[in-house]
Protein backbone atom coordinates (compact mmCIF):
# COMPACT_ATOMS: atom_id res chain seq x y z
CA UNK A 1 0.00 0.00 0.00
CA UNK A 2 2.91 2.04 0.48
CA UNK A 3 4.21 1.97 -3.38
CA UNK A 4 0.75 2.64 -4.13
CA UNK A 5 0.80 5.90 -2.55
CA UNK A 6 4.31 6.57 -3.63
CA UNK A 7 3.00 6.28 -7.16
CA UNK A 8 -0.11 8.23 -6.73
CA UNK A 9 2.16 11.35 -5.02
CA UNK A 10 4.50 11.34 -7.98
CA UNK A 11 1.48 11.00 -10.27
CA UNK A 12 -0.08 14.12 -8.72
CA UNK A 13 3.31 16.21 -8.31
CA UNK A 14 3.76 15.13 -12.61
CA UNK A 15 -0.16 16.20 -13.26
CA UNK A 16 0.45 19.73 -10.88
CA UNK A 17 3.65 20.36 -12.79
CA UNK A 18 2.11 19.59 -16.63
CA UNK A 19 -1.11 21.58 -15.49
CA UNK A 20 1.20 24.57 -14.32
CA UNK A 21 3.24 24.07 -17.61
CA UNK A 22 0.12 23.92 -19.70
CA UNK A 23 -1.99 27.08 -17.94
CA UNK A 24 1.43 29.01 -18.17
CA UNK A 25 1.35 28.65 -21.81
CA UNK A 26 -2.48 29.40 -22.03
CA UNK A 27 -1.45 32.70 -20.08
CA UNK A 28 1.29 33.31 -22.25
CA UNK A 29 -0.84 33.30 -25.21
CA UNK A 30 -2.94 35.60 -24.16
CA UNK A 31 -0.61 38.11 -23.31
CA UNK A 32 0.47 38.00 -26.64
CA UNK A 33 -2.21 38.13 -28.22
CA UNK A 34 -3.23 41.99 -26.60
CA UNK A 35 -1.43 44.73 -28.37
CA UNK A 36 1.34 46.32 -26.31
CA UNK A 37 1.54 49.89 -26.09
CA UNK A 38 3.58 52.47 -27.87
CA UNK A 39 6.58 53.61 -26.85
CA UNK A 40 6.42 57.70 -25.85
CA UNK A 41 6.55 60.21 -28.90
CA UNK A 42 6.31 56.76 -31.46
CA UNK A 43 3.24 57.28 -34.27
CA UNK A 44 -0.27 56.20 -33.11
CA UNK A 45 -2.66 54.44 -35.16
CA UNK A 46 -3.13 50.70 -36.45
CA UNK A 47 -0.61 49.88 -38.76
CA UNK A 48 2.27 52.77 -37.86
CA UNK A 49 5.68 51.81 -37.32
CA UNK A 50 7.18 52.70 -34.64
CA UNK A 51 10.48 54.88 -35.45
CA UNK A 52 13.22 53.09 -34.03
CA UNK A 53 16.66 55.01 -33.55
CA UNK A 54 19.34 53.37 -34.65
CA UNK A 55 20.39 51.64 -37.48
CA UNK A 56 20.28 47.99 -38.37
CA UNK A 57 23.65 46.75 -39.61
CA UNK A 58 24.40 47.33 -43.41
CA UNK A 59 25.47 49.75 -45.98
CA UNK A 60 23.50 52.73 -47.96
CA UNK A 61 23.51 53.19 -51.53
CA UNK A 62 25.56 55.75 -52.89
CA UNK A 63 22.84 56.06 -56.44
CA UNK A 64 20.06 55.74 -54.12
CA UNK A 65 21.05 57.83 -50.92
CA UNK A 66 19.29 57.81 -47.48
CA UNK A 67 16.68 60.25 -47.16
CA UNK A 68 17.47 63.02 -44.14
CA UNK A 69 16.96 61.14 -40.66
CA UNK A 70 15.53 57.94 -42.10
CA UNK A 71 16.74 54.90 -40.34
CA UNK A 72 17.25 52.18 -41.53
CA UNK A 73 15.23 48.93 -40.74
CA UNK A 74 16.01 46.20 -43.26
CA UNK A 75 19.50 45.10 -44.93
CA UNK A 76 19.85 42.29 -47.10
CA UNK A 77 22.19 40.94 -49.68
CA UNK A 78 21.15 37.92 -52.15
CA UNK A 79 23.22 36.67 -54.55
CA UNK A 80 22.27 33.91 -56.98
CA UNK A 81 21.64 33.26 -60.88
CA UNK A 82 24.34 35.93 -61.52
CA UNK A 83 22.63 38.55 -60.03
CA UNK A 84 23.31 40.50 -56.84
CA UNK A 85 19.87 42.42 -54.93
CA UNK A 86 20.41 44.59 -51.83
CA UNK A 87 17.13 44.75 -50.38
CA UNK A 88 17.04 47.99 -48.03
CA UNK A 89 14.33 49.32 -45.91
CA UNK A 90 14.45 52.89 -44.08
CA UNK A 91 11.91 54.60 -42.01
CA UNK A 92 11.38 58.30 -41.32
CA UNK A 93 8.77 61.08 -39.61
CA UNK A 94 8.71 62.99 -42.50
CA UNK A 95 5.43 63.09 -45.28
CA UNK A 96 5.82 61.15 -48.34
CA UNK A 97 5.09 63.77 -50.59
CA UNK A 98 8.68 65.30 -49.11
CA UNK A 99 10.26 61.76 -49.25
CA UNK A 100 8.98 61.76 -53.10
CA UNK A 101 10.31 65.10 -53.84
CA UNK A 102 13.40 63.82 -52.36
CA UNK A 103 14.20 60.46 -54.57
CA UNK A 104 12.87 62.44 -57.87
CA UNK A 105 15.56 64.60 -57.64
CA UNK A 106 17.96 62.20 -56.73
CA UNK A 107 16.86 59.84 -59.49
CA UNK A 108 18.13 62.58 -62.16
CA UNK A 109 21.09 63.13 -60.01
CA UNK A 110 22.76 59.92 -60.08
CA UNK A 111 21.63 58.95 -63.52
CA UNK A 112 18.78 56.75 -63.43
CA UNK A 113 16.04 56.16 -65.67
CA UNK A 114 12.84 55.96 -64.34
CA UNK A 115 10.90 53.66 -66.34
CA UNK A 116 7.39 52.53 -64.82
CA UNK A 117 5.93 54.80 -61.79
CA UNK A 118 3.02 53.90 -60.39
CA UNK A 119 0.83 54.62 -57.29
CA UNK A 120 -0.93 51.53 -55.88
CA UNK A 121 -3.41 51.83 -52.87
CA UNK A 122 -1.03 55.18 -51.74
CA UNK A 123 2.03 53.22 -52.30
CA UNK A 124 4.65 55.24 -54.74
CA UNK A 125 6.48 52.33 -56.57
CA UNK A 126 9.55 53.77 -58.89
CA UNK A 127 11.20 51.15 -61.72
CA UNK A 128 14.41 52.78 -62.53
CA UNK A 129 17.17 51.41 -65.28
CA UNK A 130 20.78 52.47 -65.78
CA UNK A 131 22.15 49.75 -68.38
CA UNK A 132 22.55 46.68 -66.58
CA UNK A 133 21.24 48.56 -63.28
CA UNK A 134 17.94 48.26 -62.08
CA UNK A 135 15.74 49.48 -58.81
CA UNK A 136 12.65 49.56 -57.23
CA UNK A 137 11.83 51.78 -54.90
CA UNK A 138 8.50 52.15 -53.22
CA UNK A 139 7.22 54.93 -51.00
CA UNK A 140 4.32 54.59 -48.56
CA UNK A 141 3.15 56.75 -46.03
CA UNK A 142 2.02 54.56 -42.45
CA UNK A 143 0.83 57.75 -40.66
CA UNK A 144 3.15 59.00 -38.97
CA UNK A 145 5.93 57.52 -40.56
CA UNK A 146 6.90 56.94 -44.48
CA UNK A 147 8.29 53.49 -45.23
CA UNK A 148 10.71 53.94 -47.80
CA UNK A 149 12.23 50.10 -49.53
CA UNK A 150 14.52 50.19 -52.43
CA UNK A 151 15.68 46.92 -54.14
CA UNK A 152 18.56 47.76 -56.47
CA UNK A 153 19.91 44.83 -58.86
CA UNK A 154 23.05 43.93 -60.75
CA UNK A 155 24.86 41.46 -62.87
CA UNK A 156 27.57 39.77 -60.70
CA UNK A 157 31.23 39.81 -61.73
CA UNK A 158 30.90 42.48 -64.37
CA UNK A 159 30.72 46.35 -64.93
CA UNK A 160 28.68 48.15 -63.40
CA UNK A 161 28.73 46.90 -59.91
CA UNK A 162 26.33 47.55 -57.18
CA UNK A 163 28.20 50.85 -54.96
CA UNK A 164 27.80 51.01 -51.50
CA UNK A 165 28.04 54.13 -49.64
CA UNK A 166 29.03 54.81 -45.69
CA UNK A 167 26.28 54.58 -43.21
CA UNK A 168 25.80 58.43 -43.24
CA UNK A 169 23.67 60.50 -43.72
CA UNK A 170 22.84 62.84 -46.52
CA UNK A 171 21.92 66.18 -45.44
CA UNK A 172 21.11 68.90 -47.32
CA UNK A 173 23.04 71.92 -47.30
CA UNK A 174 21.68 74.15 -45.10
CA UNK A 175 20.73 78.19 -46.61
CA UNK A 176 22.39 81.03 -45.74
CA UNK A 177 20.49 83.53 -43.34
CA UNK A 178 19.67 86.57 -45.28
CA UNK A 179 21.95 89.53 -44.90
CA UNK A 180 20.88 92.20 -41.98
CA UNK A 181 18.70 95.16 -42.49
CA UNK A 182 20.83 98.31 -43.75
CA UNK A 183 20.84 100.74 -40.43
CA UNK A 184 18.38 103.79 -40.63
CA UNK A 185 20.73 105.54 -38.82
CA UNK A 186 23.56 106.08 -41.18
CA UNK A 187 23.01 107.88 -44.66
CA UNK A 188 23.32 105.78 -48.24
CA UNK A 189 26.24 105.05 -49.11
CA UNK A 190 28.51 106.16 -46.07
CA UNK A 191 29.78 106.08 -42.58
CA UNK A 192 28.52 109.23 -41.64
Amino acid sequence: MLNISRLAAATLAVALLLGGFAAGRVVTTMQLAEPSPRAEGSPTGTGDPALPVVDVDGDDLDRLPRYPGAVRTEYEIRDGDGVRTILLEYLVASPVDDVRVFYRAMFGEHGWTVADQTVNFGEWIYILVDDSVEAIVKLESRGDVTEIDIDMTAPTGGEPTLSLAPTTTVVPPTPLPPAPPPDDDDPPGGDG
